[in-house]
């Protein structure tokens, strides 16, 4: 994985990609890849300015139970049940639809 220092480095590496590659996919593909590497290497990035106080501080503003109900929510809580795994979804209460 490359560590990019700046934008124009990665310009430089997306215009060789597209100068060299003639395959649309391919190169919208390798072109991603390497935005994500810029993204998260570079520190003229917005993206890389993510500190360890920021992790933790996102980690504990909301807790989630195992049941799915969080410790700060002080509304309803819905919970959602997985109805793909029903055999018979048509005879099931969850079809809202007219037959």
């Amino acid at each position: 994985m490359k560590v990019y220092n700046s934008r124009e480095e990665l310009k430089v590496d997306v215009d060789f990609i597209k100068s060299i590659v003639l395959d649309d996919d391919l190169c919208s593909h390798l072109v991603s890849q390497l935005f994500d590497q810029w993204m998260y290497t570079s520190p003229d990035s917005p993206y890389n300015d993510i500190n360890d106080e920021d992790i933790e501080c996102a980690r504990n503003l909301v807790k989630f139970s195992k049941d799915g109900i969080s410790n700060e929510w002080k509304g309803e809580h819905t919970v959602f049940e997985d109805v793909s795994s029903k055999k018979n979804i048509r005879s099931s209460h969850y079809n809202l639809r007219s037959l």
